[in-house]
């Protein structure tokens, strides 16, 4: 049985100097990235080289130092940016170009003032140009949530035929729930016709931390000793282990909702602290998605769940 492993990818030299007080000089950043690269992180982005001097050196430094790890450089999805990525990643031993572009249209028409058909020519251009400079490319489609989701799908479509091989479908402005993000990411990964074709449906695999939000993240507590989650149990059940979550339930789209109740009940035998009686549950598909409540007593433990 294949299991899909999770990548982590490290932001801090990045974005997440951006958060105040946290700005740090050249010598800090290659401290912090070797403690990264020790601490077994996949991917550092290491910085934004088109934004400033500092930056592109920063990238520079990283990428001399950091030899055992990704290094990225994010850039927008222009001619400039993109090469002054690359040049910042040239002496890097696993390089990688991180380019993303906006998708959603209050972005499109206020932002950037580009149609859509304007920026899935950005997309590709953008794509193929880093593609020359390295093998590794990753794609991000900013405000993804709040983007039209056959429009993203197209977006993400282009760049997967470009040469991206890794997507971000990111919540930039902190605007979805986990459930709603749970859902964007089942719309996507059934919504395009990457399903078909086996090489694109790889680079899909690789949402890394985004799209385990679908499977092994998206979880919540139907009872304080019960975690609930939707999905493919041949996925699922391994990554929970992994972190050692035994108790698990995952909801089955073709089961009615006395199957659900009773396999929870099973599932918990004596460690619940109160009776779960089966009229509390209600479930409605709409969809993709199922929503499972139950109560104890008094106390509301329900849960959105999703399931595939």
């Amino acid at each position: 049985m294949s299991q899909e492993r999770v990548t982590v990818f490290d932001t801090t030299l990045r974005d997440g100097e951006q958060s105040p007080g946290c700005s740090m000089n050249l010598p800090e950043k290659v401290r912090m990235a070797v403690k990264l690269q020790e601490l077994g992180v996949d991917i550092i982005e290491a910085g934004f080289p088109i934004a400033s001097e500092g930056d592109f050196v920063a990238v520079q430094a990283v990428a001399a130092e950091c030899r055992n790890v990704t290094v990225a450089a994010l850039c927008r999805t222009a001619e400039i940016d993109v090469a002054r990525a690359a040049e910042a990643l040239a002496g890097a031993a696993h390089p990688r170009i991180h380019t993303f572009v906006a998708t959603s249209d209050i972005h499109l028409q206020h932002k950037l003032k580009r149609s859509r058909s304007e920026v899935i020519d950005m997309t590709r251009a953008a794509v193929r140009q880093a593609r020359t400079y390295v093998d590794e490319v990753e794609f991000s489609a900013e405000d993804a949530t709040r983007s039209d989701v056959d429009y993203l799908c197209d977006v993400l479509d282009v760049a997967v035929d470009a040469g991206a091989s890794i997507l971000n479908i990111p919540d930039t402005v902190g605007y979805t729930t986990p459930g709603e993000f749970s859902s964007l990411i089942a719309a996507v990964g059934s919504g395009s016709t990457l399903e078909d074709q086996q090489g694109r449906m790889a680079a899909r695999t690789k949402l890394t931390l985004d799209a385990v939000q679908k499977q092994a993240l998206a979880l919540s507590s139907l009872d304080p000793s019960l975690i609930v989650v939707a999905g493919d149990p041949d996925v699922v059940m391994p990554q929970l282990a992994a972190i050692g979550l035994k108790d698990v339930l995952v909801v089955k789209r073709e089961e009615t909702e006395e199957q659900t109740a009773m396999r929870a009940l099973d599932l918990l035998g004596n460690k619940r602290q109160a009776p779960l009686s089966a009229s509390p549950w209600r479930v409605g598909d709409g969809g993709t998605t199922r929503a499972v409540h139950s109560c104890a007593g008094d106390r509301d433990c329900g849960a959105q769940i999703h399931a595939d």
